[in-house]
């Protein structure tokens, strides 16, 4: 897989040098030519050399071949090596033309001068090869050393101290800088391709995860009692739901009984999908406890779901200890009585003016067991007219936020509960998402869990 990865980089690399190459040699080579015609051109005209017309004619003979190439190329589309060694060469064999009609030494060092045109044309070449492009800048000089040589048989040795000894490094420096330069870019490119991969590997797989979640919540959002549903039963009530994730590990239970209804709401260990899955778990127990086998009890019902739980996650034979802390409510609606049975969380009732609060059990459903059976107490209490019932998961109360970047806690619930118990439901539903909004800001803090709140007047 990593092989196969290589070359691909390597193949989209090679589409890449070949566009970058076209370019160069469009805009380089036209201004190389010209640079170096021109300075040919008027090192001749300095020096006054016969033949001069022939002479500039040779000159821009590297001009002429390198358009004409491009020209056909426009049409034919040729090889990058074709257009490279056209402008290579054309230059190369004007350059010993001239150089043998130089009259002397030193107007040929005059025009050794004009091929530093040459060596960025050369430096083109780099692109394949940098080899190539140095082997280009040598036969080059030794065409113009030897034409000037053949004609005047003046020492080559002082012409190359006088002239080459100094161009030479800059003709290889040129290439070598070119070279270095483009596996430089190159390696920019294979490094900026991998992790543009790799980010397009992550958003995939981000997509693909945030579409089975959204999904997910769908599923989730279907086995949770509906309005229409829990409103044949409660004329007055609000929900104040609220999950960290997508999908959460906290969800509220309703399903109606022979003399009323049960409510509950269950806070499963963690948030996000694992709490949703364990959320999947809870819900199916419960509809099977109570609507299958017809218990109203709520204590039975706790004892009967975490056996259930235990037996489901296998965890007297294994390390898992994933549970859920709930608190569950039955109510007779025909004698106002309210039986109660709770894991962990509290039942708030205000009635009277005055806030009863119901404490659960200090055991979790599932999880840990150490003692030999666990059993909930189950509370039951007579509710006067238009008593409000309060259901919570922890979510609510421990969030940090305040000023002092504090929990909620149960205090300020309890004062919550007091300044709003008096509205219509749907203004306290307002209150206590407003009241959690606001703690949030304060603190300048994030959702740290799941969120319910579950008011239901009786």
């Amino acid at each position: 897989m990593l092989a196969e990865t290589k070359k691909q980089y390597s193949q989209d690399w090679h589409v890449e040098s070949l566009q970058l190459n076209r370019r160069l040699i469009k805009i380089g080579a036209p201004l190389s030519i010209i640079t170096y015609c021109g300075g040919t051109t008027l090192a001749i005209m300095f020096d006054n050399i016969a033949n001069f017309e022939l002479i500039i004619a040779l000159t821009w003979l590297p001009a002429v071949c390198i358009w004409g190439v491009q020209l056909l190329n426009i049409f034919y589309r040729l090889s990058m090596i074709l257009m490279g060694y056209t402008i290579i060469w054309s230059m190369s064999l004007s350059c010993a033309i001239v150089s043998s009609m130089a009259p002397n030494a030193e107007t040929f060092r005059y025009i050794s001068f004009t091929f530093f045109p040459i060596f960025i044309a050369f430096s083109l070449m780099s692109i394949w090869h940098w080899r190539y492009a140095l082997v280009g800048v040598l036969v080059s000089m030794a065409m113009s050393l030897i034409a000037f040589y053949a004609v005047y048989h003046e020492p080559i040795f002082s012409i190359w101290l006088r002239t080459w000894l100094f161009i030479i490094p800059v003709g290889a420096g040129s290439i070598f800088i070119t070279h270095f330069r483009y596996m430089n870019m190159r390696q920019t490119f294979l490094i900026t391709r991998a992790l543009q991969r790799s980010k397009e590997e992550i958003e995939k797989k981000n997509e693909d995860i945030t579409a089975s979640i959204s999904y997910a919540q769908r599923i989730q959002q279907a086995i949770l009692p509906t309005q229409a549903e829990i409103g044949k039963h409660i004329e007055d009530y609000f929900i104040f739901f609220r999950p960290r994730d997508v999908v959460s590990g906290d969800f509220y239970f309703f399903t109606p009984t022979d003399k009323g209804y049960i409510v509950a709401a269950i806070d499963c260990t963690g948030h996000g999908v694992p709490g949703a899955f364990m959320s999947m778990i809870g819900n199916e127990m419960l509809n099977e406890i109570i609507n299958q086998r017809h218990i109203s009890s709520p204590s039975q019902i706790l004892t009967d779901l975490h056996l259930a739980i235990r037996s489901t996650l296998k965890q007297t034979e294994t390390d898992n200890r994933d549970g859920m802390d709930l608190v569950l409510v039955h109510i007779d609606t025909a004698t106002r009585q309210l039986a109660y049975a709770g894991a962990k969380n509290a039942l708030y009732v205000l009635q009277g003016g005055e806030l009863t609060v119901l404490k659960g059990n200090k055991m979790a459903i599932g999880g840990e067991q150490r003692e030999q059976a666990r059993i909930f107490e189950e509370q039951t209490l007579t509710l006067q007219e238009s008593a409000m019932l309060y259901l919570t998961t922890d979510g609510y109360l421990d969030q940090f936020g305040g000023e002092q970047n504090k929990k909620f806690g149960i205090a300020r619930f309890k004062e919550l509960i007091k300044q709003a118990h008096s509205l219509p439901t749907a203004e306290q539903e307002y209150a206590f998402r407003s009241s959690f909004f606001d703690w949030l800001q304060k603190g300048n803090e994030h959702q740290i869990d799941d969120v319910l709140v579950w008011g239901i007047r009786v």
